[in-house]
């Protein structure tokens, strides 16, 4: 093999069979890889997501789908055939998971994490941990990145406090220079690919909504999303309005019919909860079970679909709501976390969107302990606060839909999130970690373990 034809070996790890916005997130950048594989010697270790849907059949063609199966028979081979861990290795590897789950050491000699970060204003000392042994990280948002300095900040702080000054203090505490430059320059945004999500590709879905005016928020039904305050302000504001309606595409863990009767179940409780016994006139709609790509888009142009709200307590990124702003609908929403990259991108004074009326409080109770800890902020939408902002989206729904307009035709116009710009630096970035890489794979692996058995 001559040196000038030799390919990095990538190995590309991520949940692209599963209906979630992390699956979402390594489908565009799996799809990258591929176009380049004039470059790159391409491997795939396709992964599960949590417990949401696996539906590979409704997001890739046959022949993709044959594609997938042998990219990854070939990682198997590869990994089976290796005769240590260092000839098992790969070049670079990619993965798209939270920090925690990162395989770092033992994939590949370079390691690229790729996450959405976390939706409240700091993370765990264990995802900064991980974070600083990556050679890179790409996150969505500079929501995320503002995540981690602050984290890191945050623990410096606390050191200082601990060991006096910082003569006094550990290496690593003493380190923070070197982790905050890290952050600044090894931690990249790349966000998402806009085009796709502004075109209607399928004919609107049948939903059979009997309202004439209709919101549309897509979540699953979590604490995160605050799903329960936008079903009571929703309830109590047009309470006597039989010509609004709400509809919810959502799930608790996944797509299935047990889920569906789970989902049905909450929304009474929740409704009880808002107006007791009291009649409605406005209509609250379930939408649930598996759609694919097509059909999600065919509901953000549907003519009887008017306005996507999210009174959201915090994103990585907010991908439901960058589709909604991509297909020009009037959005209501909490300016605050991860998509205020795509809702902020304005050419004069104000917002080109409604807001929601927030104060930002420790999570609290409502911390599941594993990502988020109680003592972590994040935005609460403040008392009526969804109510108000959907009455007047409602109530002034022409200029509203202007400004939507405006802010999709900066959105598609944008170059960060052009596919085109996004495939650029992608490819730069795994460039300039493995581009130097000129040796045949074999030799260099010898060497290395040569090295290994000589230390």
């Amino acid at each position: 093999m001559k040196e000038s034809n030799y390919k990095p070996k990538i190995l590309f790890a991520g949940p692209i069979g599963f209906m979630s916005g992390y699956g979402e997130h390594a489908r565009y950048i799996f799809n990258i890889l591929l176009e380049n594989q004039d470059k790159y010697d391409l491997y795939l270790a396709p992964t599960s997501w949590a417990n949401a849907s696996f539906n590979l059949q409704k997001l890739f063609s046959p022949d993709q789908i044959q594609l997938i199966h042998s990219l990854s028979q070939k990682t198997a081979a590869h990994v089976n055939d290796g005769k240590s861990t260092t000839t098992r290795k790969f070049d670079l590897a990619l993965h798209v998971a939270v920090p925690n789950e990162w395989d770092i050491e033992n994939l590949a000699d370079k390691f690229i994490g790729i996450t959405a970060g976390l939706e409240t204003d700091m993370c765990s000392l264990e995802w900064m941990q991980q974070i600083f042994r990556t050679d890179e990280v790409w996150v969505v948002s500079n929501h995320a990145k503002k995540t981690f300095k602050k984290t890191l900040s945050a623990s410096i702080k606390n050191q200082r406090k601990f060991y006096g000054h910082e003569g006094e203090m550990p290496d690593k505490a003493a380190g923070f220079a070197v982790r905050d430059k890290f952050l600044d320059q090894n931690v990249k945004v790349i966000g998402f690919p806009s085009k796709r999500y502004a075109e209607e590709t399928r004919d609107s879905l049948d939903l059979n909504l009997s309202t004439k005016f209709n919101f549309l928020s897509i979540n699953q039904m979590g604490p995160r999303k605050n799903v329960e305050t936008l079903v009571a302000d929703f309830l109590r504001t047009f309470k006597d309005n039989p010509d609004v309606g709400l509809v919810l595409k959502s799930h608790m863990q996944n797509h299935s019919v047990p889920d569906k009767f789970l989902c049905e179940k909450i929304l009474k409780h929740w409704v009880q909860l808002a107006i007791g016994n009291d009649e409605y006139k406005c209509s609250l709609y379930l939408l649930h079970g598996n759609l694919d790509p097509a059909e999600m888009n065919s509901l953000y142009h549907h003519k009887d679909i008017h306005c996507y709200v999210s009174p959201t307590h915090g994103e990585g990124f907010g991908l439901p709501l960058y589709e909604a702003a991509c297909a020009g609908m009037p959005i209501v929403t909490v300016p605050w976390s991860g998509h205020m990259d795509f809702l902020d991108l304005n050419d004069s004074k104000g917002y080109l969107f409604e807001r929601i009326r927030y104060m930002i409080q420790p999570v609290g109770a409502k911390a599941d302990r594993q990502y988020i800890s109680p003592e972590n902020n994040w935005a609460v939408a403040a008392p009526g606060a969804t109510g108000k902002a959907m009455k007047n989206t409602y109530e002034a729904y022409k200029p509203k839909q202007r400004q939507a307009e405006k802010l999709q035709k900066i959105i598609l116009n944008e170059k960060q999130f052009q596919i085109e710009d996004i495939g650029e630096r992608i490819v730069q970035n795994i460039d300039n970690l493995v581009g130097g890489l000129k040796e045949e794979y074999s030799s260099r692996r010898t060497k290395d373990l040569l090295a290994t058995l000589g230390s």
